[in-house]
């Protein structure tokens, strides 16, 4: 997960903590969003209602990816 991270920094000239505060304040804004069909998917995302910290978002995300895409 951590190369992933890393190379998003790189290519926008960040640090991997500027990014994982980036993510992590976009996930905030979605996670707290009221539509309707924002809320479904985060229920999939975090079933717990708790918000999944980075790395567990990414790896959801891409596992997700993967299987439409396959």
């Amino acid at each position: 997960m951590k190369g992933i991270l890393n190379k998003v920094a790189n290519i926008h000239s960040a640090s991997v903590d500027e990014v994982t505060t980036e993510i992590s304040r976009a996930m905030m804004i979605s996670f707290n969003n009221p539509d309707p069909k924002v809320r479904e998917a985060w229920s999939h995302i975090a079933p717990d209602g708790e918000i999944p910290d980075v790395e567990q978002f990414i790896e959801y995300i891409s596992n997700y990816v993967k299987k439409k895409i396959s």
